[in-house]
């Protein structure tokens, strides 16, 4: 069984040596519901998270604490209970946003805003419903080549659904592709890509950086458009499970906060704040959410920012 996430609280608390000056005064909600359910072997433990389904598919969802009374509750698709506390989610076959919440008898509450996707197959050309999507290389080559499995579905986008959360900190249009056009858009979002930055969200900011919100300058990318910023065919990005990310808090300009306090937005915060993702993941509790951290300098066209990923193995630049 994976470990649960909210191991992080803990090793937060347990370290000594405090990175960035005292915790900060304002409080930080991390968004915890007070239980855990079970979702394809990931813990979840916030009030609010994404589940993806394809059309039809079964999604077994259980709760991992036995403290209380739980009942679960579906918008679409069909319920079948399999024991106590433990359901099967059979997800409606029509693409779309439906909600799945598990309650405990107190009230408290995990809602599980799930997205069915639309099936890959659905492309013609590259296009899904005249969105250019491109296309994923048939076969990937190397050492991790199972790890680059082209997506079976994609949740379709429009502008009332930009602002749905996928987590207690993010929604779902922070991670739109950048490529110009009008919706509906389609996305790929890998849950343990969501895991990792509010992981990182609860270290920061038990570390000294208030950080209500972290920036997703860049989540999923289209392989087309990742062709037309002339990146590697083979990015995180395109597979949904990669962010460029910075803290832009204070002020808030669209740019990296002066982390470390020398007077400058530069390389030095991204180095910072990619340390940073380096201390939560080296936990070995968190294993599941290895992946790859780089840290990038400013341009003409954007200021610092750091690249976090699940991928699966351990990678630095």
């Amino acid at each position: 069984m994976i470990r649960r996430l909210l191991l992080i609280m803990p090793l937060a608390a347990a370290m000594t040596t405090v990175a960035h000056g005292a915790p900060s005064s304002k409080a930080f909600n991390p968004g915890t519901a007070g239980f855990e359910v079970t979702v394809r072997q990931l813990d979840i433990g916030y009030d609010v998270f994404a589940v993806f389904a394809m059309p039809g598919e079964a999604v077994p969802i259980a709760v991992k604490s036995r403290q209380g009374h739980f009942s679960m509750s579906a918008s679409g698709g069909k319920l079948e209970p399999l024991g106590v506390d433990r359901w099967r989610w059979t997800a409606p076959e029509v693409p779309g946003h439906y909600e799945v919440a598990v309650t405990r008898a107190d009230g408290r509450k995990i809602r599980l805003e799930s997205f069915v996707m639309v099936p890959a197959t659905d492309m013609h050309g590259g296009r899904l419903n005249g969105y250019r999507i491109g296309h994923y290389p048939a076969v990937y080559h190397g050492r991790h080549a199972a790890r680059y499995v082209p997506p079976r579905g994609f949740v379709e986008v429009t502008g009332a659904l930009e602002e749905v959360p996928v987590s207690p900190h993010f929604t779902l249009g922070q991670f739109l592709c950048k490529e110009a056009g009008g919706y509906p858009k389609y996305l790929v979002l890998q849950p343990r890509l969501l895991l990792k930055l509010e992981g990182l969200m609860d270290y920061l900011n038990a570390h000294g950086i208030h950080a209500d919100k972290v920036h997703v300058m860049s989540g999923y990318r289209t392989p087309w458009y990742n062709a037309q910023l002339g990146n590697v065919p083979d990015s995180r990005h395109t597979l949904g499970d990669a962010a460029d990310i910075y803290v832009d808090v204070a002020p808030r300009n669209g740019i990296m906060d002066d982390l470390n306090h020398d007077g400058r937005d530069d390389f030095a915060d991204s180095r910072l704040l990619a340390a940073d993702v380096d201390k939560v993941f080296r936990n070995p509790a968190l294993d599941y959410l290895r992946g790859g951290v780089g840290a990038y300098h400013s341009t003409a066209a954007h200021g610092p920012f750091v690249h976090v990923d699940a991928r699966g193995w351990r990678a630095r630049w």
